[in-house]
């Protein structure tokens, strides 16, 4: 079946791979449906944020979420934050300004882009 997620159109099984997640920006509405879907397909989500309680329990008590947290001002926790992940997004809001962050221009993370 097409909707499967184990299937695919020409009805061949395919391996699903379980990826993990740096999600920046999971405490927003956006993030919060990223985290909820990535969850849903049994990824395991890192969730680097300053406030854990803007969670709900469902999701920061779920097995398959890592809380961490931090400020984006922190360059050598978000270093540590982004090793082991196969995914990084990147839901940041414009909240604030980023000058004095390493996302300052000119000042940012080196990330490989798989």
């Amino acid at each position: 079946m097409a909707g499967d997620n184990n299937q695919i159109d020409n009805g061949h099984t395919a391996r699903v791979f379980f990826k993990k997640i740096l999600v920046l920006g999971a405490t927003g509405p956006t993030g919060i449906l990223t985290v909820q879907t990535a969850l849903e397909h049994n990824h395991i989500v890192t969730i680097y944020a300053r406030n854990r309680f803007e969670l709900s329990t469902d999701i920061s008590g779920h097995s398959n979420i890592k809380m961490i947290r931090g400020d984006l001002s922190d360059a050598e926790a978000l270093s540590h934050a982004i090793q082991g992940q196969d995914i990084i997004v990147s839901l940041l809001g414009p909240s604030g300004s980023v000058v004095g962050t390493p996302f300052q221009r000119g000042k940012g993370l080196r990330m490989p882009i798989a």
